[in-house]
């Protein structure tokens, strides 16, 4: 009783404090039973099996920013952190030990929910309502990201663009847009509509657009050195990463998998902006404004990026107004409505859909458990695998490799090094199928191209292996000399095709 007796002497502000914090701690927990993060792959950081997965790929190359930040990022699947500089760079500056770094992400998701919980209980004066909101929140993609994918700072995106379309604070929207584009650049295209959304949130008359916009000018000269800085080199060819991105996102995409993808990564957060834009029917202007900046900032970032339904989570903002505006319009009502979308968010099944490697399920705690037994075994067979070929022992490594692939196809290493210790053992047809799946996935490596151009040539496909070991030449720096000499050395080999 002592202590119940100790929080309500308490002053308020700290008192609200401590029960946001207390809220976002309690939702997180209920959200992770449901959708359990794979930290059995965790373990895989640093291991050469674990880069073709989401959840430790990108990490090992920003820990080698936190070492550095001024490295070069090289391959094509993270080149875009290349200009993500504030965390690292802050890390770096406080000498934070990597697994301290690690967990920025998830110090930015329970800030983001606690502020939401504060937010949602000074608009609607109710505890249990804005824990209903926060629920729904936490069930969007860029919270499976944030506490999932290590490195990811979804978290910390998500409570900027909020911040920026609810705070009263002209100095506080100005701070973000100061640092935000660096931790995000995603950020940047939210504006236009994230200052809309202000307009509509604070229900302004027509006639006050113009002190929006004065707002609205203040702020983009805070954003404007960071956009300026990246139009400038992409235009002088002096950020090749970011040329690269963009060339590589623009072509060959999956209308199937990007439709898919914008569902998962909001599922009844779709519902919830439809039940608000109808509780601010009234105001048709805003709405439409809202939601044609809404698609145009949705479709730009759908373009640039493959990770389909993470990027969706740049609208948990309006999402988050729409609760706002179901409990202004129908009070207890429309907050009972958000608790039941929020449940069923919950039980509804959710995926992370990348669109060119497919995403998976995100399993509760209790499935999660049974697959980390399953891949830890895996992941023994394959770094066992690997060792036998090393050794030059290709029978050996060959079934270890083949049942580390049969229980997760995803180990892009293991594939490698299973076509190297088939091409060792002069079967080239079957190598030749290995190093096809490798060089097809997101994790293709220069001496991947050449294991298929070689195999291509041994099976007498010579127009086939020309262009795969010209691939080899023509992935400039990134290329390891000596497989850029085999590539040359072949290819001079070769018969003259008609």
């Amino acid at each position: 009783m002592s202590f119940i007796s100790d929080f309500s002497q308490m002053s308020m502000p700290l008192r609200k404090l401590l029960q946001a914090g207390g809220a976002a701690l309690a939702v997180m927990a209920v959200v992770l039973i449901f959708f359990c993060p794979r930290f059995y792959l965790w373990q895989a950081l640093g291991n050469k099996q674990g880069g073709v997965y989401p959840e430790v790929g990108r990490a090992q190359v920003v820990l080698a920013q936190l070492r550095n930040p001024y490295v070069i990022v090289l391959g094509d699947t993270h080149q875009v952190v290349q200009w993500r500089l504030f965390f690292p760079s802050l890390g770096h500056l406080l000498r934070m030990p990597p697994g301290v770094f690690l967990a920025l992400p998830w110090a930015g998701a329970w800030l983001c929910l606690g502020w939401v919980f504060a937010c949602a209980r000074s608009r609607t004066g109710s505890a249990w309502g804005a824990a209903a909101v926060t629920l729904l929140m936490a069930t969007l993609s860029w919270f499976f990201v944030a506490t999932g994918w290590l490195s990811y700072n979804d978290g910390w995106l998500v409570l900027a663009l909020c911040l920026y379309a609810f705070s009263p604070s002209q100095v506080a929207r100005i701070a973000v847009c100061l640092v935000t584009p660096w931790v995000d650049e995603r950020f940047v295209f939210q504006l236009p509509l994230l200052a809309v959304l202000r307009h509509s949130v604070l229900a302004r008359p027509l006639g006050q657009w113009r002190v929006t916009l004065r707002e609205f000018g203040y702020e983009l000269l805070a954003v404007g050195p960071y956009v300026l800085m990246r139009s400038y080199l992409l235009a002088a060819g002096m950020d090749a990463s970011g040329r690269e991105h963009i060339a590589r996102h623009l072509g060959n995409r999956d209308p199937a998998q990007i439709i898919r993808g914008l569902w998962e990564g909001l599922r009844m957060g779709w519902v919830t902006m439809l039940l608000g834009a109808a509780a601010i029917r009234e105001r048709m202007r805003s709405l439409a404004a809202v939601a044609g900046l809404a698609a145009a900032a949705l479709l730009a970032n759908v373009l640039l990026a493959h990770d389909i339904s993470r990027v969706t989570s740049v609208l948990a903002p309006l999402v988050l107004a729409a609760c706002l505006a179901m409990a202004a319009r129908q009070g207890r009502w429309g907050l009972r409505a958000v608790g039941a979308l929020a449940v069923c968010n919950l039980l509804l099944p959710a995926s992370d859909v990348i669109e060119n490697a497919g995403g998976g399920p995100i399993a509760p705690v209790w499935r999660a458990w049974r697959e980390g037994r399953r891949m830890e075994q895996a992941m023994v067979d394959a770094s066992e695998g690997n060792k036998a070929y090393r050794a030059g022992d290709y029978a050996a490594a060959v079934r270890l490799l083949s049942a580390a692939l049969a229980s997760e196809s995803d180990f892009a290493d293991a594939r490698r090094g299973l076509a190297w210790s088939y091409f060792y053992q002069g079967q080239f047809g079957s190598s030749l199928k290995e190093a096809t799946v490798v060089t097809d996935s997101e994790a293709v490596r220069p001496e991947d191209w050449l294991l298929r151009g070689l195999c291509e040539a041994k099976v007498n496909r010579v127009a086939d292996a020309r262009r795969s070991l010209g691939r080899v030449l023509e992935m400039g720096h990134s290329v390891d000399v000596q497989a850029r000499d085999v590539a040359k050395k072949v290819l001079s080999q070769l018969p003259r095709t008609p």
